[in-house]
């Protein structure tokens, strides 16, 4: 499949997609091909299959436009317009242009046009045809690329579109653009064997008579017609080796298909020619059964019989116009076409709602047609509100409901919606009832106060009608209605803002258009009514005044007069007291202005400002009004849990205890121990009180309590709190090992008292304190690993030993590191010496590795010699002591300095700037002599103040040294310069803790 996609910027890329799995029924999968930087930035016109690839990875595509080729338009499009791929599109050749730019092709490519359509011959190995703008050529592709010529001569250079190839008789049509259709019989191919080129007539209607057969094509003596294979019912008459006739009997036209027509010509048989018996328009009289009951979990399919005329064999059976999934049987004797058919319909046409549905038969080409529809229901029970007296009775403001209104059934009472467009019966209204008055199902719903409602049927699988109505049945006004939310969508429908008046009962009527609608959404389904009335909230009432206005705390229960506006049946009243905890109250609803309240003594514990909050029945707002509890007595409060309940003794820092119970009073106080603490109330179950530390100091057990203030009030019950005793210090005696090379990980035993499960030992290093965990034997021993830094210089360091929490920490105890491995170097007996340039220093034993704190690595040893001593370099013997100890000889060889012969000076030539007269004098006395010259002889001696000045200049340079006024530089001195150097030696260890380096000096003099 090719595809021509516009980028961000207009431009056209030709992309190829390609599919590897398309099979009958199964969804084909497409992936863009690998290769299309190959492919030119162009429109791609056609693709070309190549038929003798069995494997499908060999084709052709083909590009419009030109190729263009300009640095000043950014535009570089070099390439041609036909390309070929025989690995599935991954890489790309092209096949019309042989050059690397086609802007001007060679004279055996394709033309740089536009190429619209290309065949491939499927007879002719290598040969394709290609449809252009300048009309048709032929390539002859036996190697690539394809060398191109115009096919014949007789079309008109014209824009060919298309191009087809009818192989059995060699014929290539093209397709121009205002110029008609064109063909040529390509000779360039010859049939072997019988061959039909053509058949005359090509199509006979079912049921036909008996006729004649015209077969024209090749090699046809001899040979006789076969109708599919077969020679019955055909009688051939022989005409010439081109040309048969066949007498065709009717039994061969009584069902309609694609017969082929092949020549058998002894053991050859030819090509096959399609012929078409078309079939007729079929008529469907009657489906058996003609309904079902509805499946309202689909499940189970049903097979129907099918009685009519002109069933062909490639039928199909048609629900309301769709396959839908609808299998036809095999034929049997007791039914088969042309008259009778067997199909199953799926069960996921006969639920889970009921329907009135359409059922026809298609006859599929060649010739064919649809018939007419007969009528097959799925049959659903009649609805609970299918009549107006059974309306569902809606008590809320938002409510939804479905229901199958296929099965609803119309009442002579029920009313027409006037919004529905009436039809009559010779415009198609056929069942019998107004149209909106098909199939009608009800609702009912009284408001307890006056607002708008929206409803709407959405989620409706037929043409609603949806219409509000007053009244009784028989004598209905109707209030609103609604056929369509949009014209053409005809499906749902619905009501917006529609005023309904407190007290009136209004009926809502969901009912089916009816015909001439189309099965299956003229006469029901499902149906659902979506319902929202003042969007689902009840108002909000008002309250003005209180009766009384105030009372005291723990006064006894008493009955609160709510005056105001907007009360509705099932209002309710809630006390809200300062900590914003609400009591509900029993309410009694006396009218819209006033409602009733039992205010118990369990409302009113606690003085205070209060609010009484008025609601109307929930989803509601509230409105609220003051109202004031007096001192007068505080209830004693009960004390449930407290935490924490423990802590250690000789906790440091202040400590919250969280209270739980009922009936705090807002100033309530927790007593820890008798004494009043500072609280939080949050509220009348909840408290907090910081408890200081001093209050655990002494481990034991105190009592917390919660009191309320007075008149009444008092202290609660109490909750005990423990003050634990904490743990004893621990204590280090000794350690095992009790010293460690730095650099190493030593297990160290510690052993003292009052060690616990967890604990930890820490060390004091230099960087800080660092601990590790322990693995505990006992409360006198705990063995961890200390970690001792490899820089870490010979001293001690401080151990203690930390107990878990509330444990203490032990007094440090000294752990003693040494120094780790290492090796020193030093110069020892001759480190000086004096020689002349040119004589060898020997320097026997001077440089001595010692092994420290049991070294045992190997060293190398190196030397070096500062810059200045040129021509000069150094050695130790040994360079490696593999124990890491020893002595070595460094020797240092000079060189002897020498004369150097003088260089000759490089001659050039300066000009100075005194020169520039006499040089214009001498251009001035050669041009006037030259001038007026008239004898060759005269003109020579112009010439000489040229020569003069040459000479002048060559002797400038060779006896001013090229004129330069500052002489060459001296040569190098060559050999050891006299100097004293010092000579260092290196040496270095490779071990697991880094490299160790360490260096000594020896001193040198050269004279």
């Amino acid at each position: 499949m090719g595809a021509n996609v516009g980028n961000s910027v207009g431009q056209l890329s030709g992309l190829v997609f390609v599919s590897t799995n398309v099979t009958p029924g199964n969804f084909a999968g497409f992936v863009q091909t690998g290769g299309p930087g190959n492919l030119p930035p162009r429109a791609l016109t056609s693709i070309a299959v190549d038929p003798a690839d069995t494997t499908g990875m060999t084709a052709y595509v083909t590009f419009s436009g030109f190729a263009f080729v300009n640095s000043n338009f950014g535009v570089n499009d070099p390439k041609g317009h036909i390309f070929k791929t025989t690995d599935g599109g991954n890489t790309w050749q092209d096949v019309s242009c042989s050059v690397a730019v086609c802007t001007t092709p060679a004279a055996s490519d394709l033309p740089n046009i536009p190429v619209n359509d290309l065949v491939i011959d499927p007879d002719v190995p290598g040969a394709i045809y290609a449809a252009t703008d300048l009309g048709v050529f032929v390539g002859n592709c036996t190697s690539l690329p394809c060398t191109w010529s115009t096919l014949s001569t007789g079309l008109p250079r014209v824009v060919v579109h298309s191009l087809r190839l009818h192989e059995p008789s060699r014929t290539l049509r093209a397709a121009t653009h205002g110029r008609g259709a064109w063909d040529i019989n390509l000779n360039n191919f010859a049939f072997t064997g019988p061959h039909i080129s053509s058949i005359t007539p090509t199509s006979a209607n079912v049921g036909a008579a008996q006729f004649t057969l015209t077969v024209n094509g090749s090699g046809l003596t001899g040979g006789s017609v076969q109708w599919n294979g077969s020679a019955t019912g055909v009688t051939t008459t022989p005409v010439s080796d081109t040309q048969l006739t066949a007498t065709v009997a009717a039994s061969l036209l009584t069902l309609a298909g694609t017969p082929k027509i092949t020549i058998v010509s002894g053991t050859q048989t030819s090509n096959a020619i399609t012929f078409s018996v078309l079939a007729a328009i079929p008529t469907l009289t009657s489906a058996n059964p003609n309904s079902t009951p509805v499946q309202t979990t689909p499940s189970t399919p049903v097979p129907i019989q099918l009685t009519g005329t002109n069933f062909s064999s490639n039928l199909r059976v048609l629900f309301n116009g769709s396959p839908s999934g609808i299998t036809v049987a095999a034929p049997t004797s007791t039914c088969q076409p042309p008259t009778c058919i067997t199909a199953t319909l799926p069960a996921v046409l006969l639920g889970p709602f009921g329907s009135t549905n359409d059922i026809s038969v298609l006859n599929t080409p060649p010739g064919g047609g649809q018939s007419s529809a007969v009528t097959f229901k799925v049959v659903a029970p009649p609805p609970p509100n299918d009549n107006f007296a059974s309306a569902t009775n809606i008590t809320t403001l938002n409510f939804g409901d479905v229901q199958d209104s296929s099965g609803a059934t119309t009442e002579t009472t029920d009313s027409t919606p006037p919004c529905a467009n009436q039809f009559t019966a010779a415009q198609g209204n056929t069942a019998g009832h107004p149209n909106g008055a098909y199939n009608t199902i009800w609702y009912k719903f009284t408001p307890v106060f006056s607002a708008n409602l929206n409803v709407d049927t959405n989620g409706s699988s037929y043409d609603s009608v949806l219409s509000i109505w007053t009244g009784t049945q028989g004598s209905l006004t109707n209030i609103a209605c609604n056929d369509d939310i949009n014209s053409g969508i005809v499906l749902q429908s619905q009501l917006q803002s529609v005023p309904l008046t407190v007290g009136t009962t209004y009926y809502i009527m969901v009912s089916s258009f009816g015909p001439p609608n189309p099965n299956p959404i003229a006469l029901g389904g499902r149906s659902q009514l979506n319902f929202s009335y003042n969007n689902g909230f009840y108002p909000t009432p008002t309250v003005t005044s209180l009766s009384p206005t105030s009372a005291n705390s723990g006064d006894p229960q008493f009955t609160l007069t709510v005056n105001g506006s907007g009360f509705l049946n099932g209002a309710s009243i809630t006390l809200q007291d300062p900590l914003f905890q609400s009591a509900p109250l029993t309410t009694t609803f006396v009218s819209s202005t006033q409602v009733t309240a039992v205010v118990p003594t369990s409302a009113i514990l606690f003085p205070g400002n209060y609010q009484v909050l008025a609601f109307n029945p929930a989803p509601s707002g509230s409105s609220n009004f003051p109202f004031t509890v007096n001192v007068g007595t505080y209830p004693v409060p009960t004390l449930s849990s407290i935490f924490p309940t423990s802590l250690v003794a000789g906790t440091l820092f202040g400590t919250p205890i969280n209270a739980s119970g009922t009936n705090f009073a807002l100033n309530a106080l927790l007593n820890f121990n008798g004494v009043a603490q500072q609280t939080q109330v949050f509220n009348h179950t909840f408290l907090i009180a910081t408890v200081p530390a001093a209050a655990f100091a002494t481990p034991g057990t105190v009592q917390v309590t919660v009191s309320n203030p007075t008149p009444g009030g008092g202290p609660s019950n109490s909750v005990s709190f423990t003050i634990a005793a904490p743990n004893p210090v621990p204590t280090i005696t000794s350690l095992s090992p009790s010293s460690a090379q730095a650099g190493t990980d030593p297990t160290v035993t510690v052993t003292g008292t009052g060690f616990l499960a967890g604990a930890q030992v820490c060390a004091g290093l230099p960087s800080g304190i660092n601990c590790n965990g322990t693995s505990f034997v006992s409360s006198t021993q705990v063995s961890t690993s200390v970690f001792l830094p490899f820089n870490l210089s010979a001293s001690t360091i401080p151990l203690y030993v930390v107990d878990p929490a509330p444990g203490g920490t032990s007094a440090p105890f000294n752990f003693t590191v040494t120094p780790p491995p290492d090796f020193s170097i030093t110069s020892t007996g001759t480190t000086t010496q004096t020689i002349s340039a040119g004589q060898t220093g020997t320097f026997t034993n001077a440089i001595s590795v010692t092994a420290q704190n049991g070294f045992a690595s190997q060293v190398n040893l190196s030397c070096s010699l500062p810059a200045s001593a040129t021509a000069t370099t150094c050695s130790v013997n040994p360079s490696l002591l593999p124990s890491g100890s020893g002595t070595a000889t460094v020797s240092v060889t000079t060189m002897a300095r020498g004369a150097v012969p003088p260089s000759f000076p490089i001659v050039r030539l300066y000009f100075r700037l005194q020169w520039v007269p006499l040089v214009a004098l001498t251009f001035m006395l050669a041009f006037i002599i030259l001038r007026f010259a008239r004898t060759r002889r005269q003109r020579l001696v112009g010439a000489l103040p040229f020569v003069v000045l040459v000479l002048f200049l060559l002797l400038q340079s060779m006896g001013c040294g090229g004129g330069s006024s500052t002489p060459p530089p001296p040569p190098p001195p060559t050999g050891t310069p006299a100097g004293t150097y010092a000579i260092t030696v290196t040496g270095t260890a490779s071990t697991n803790n880094g490299t160790l380096t360490h260096t000594a000096s020896l001193t040198l003099t050269v004279n």
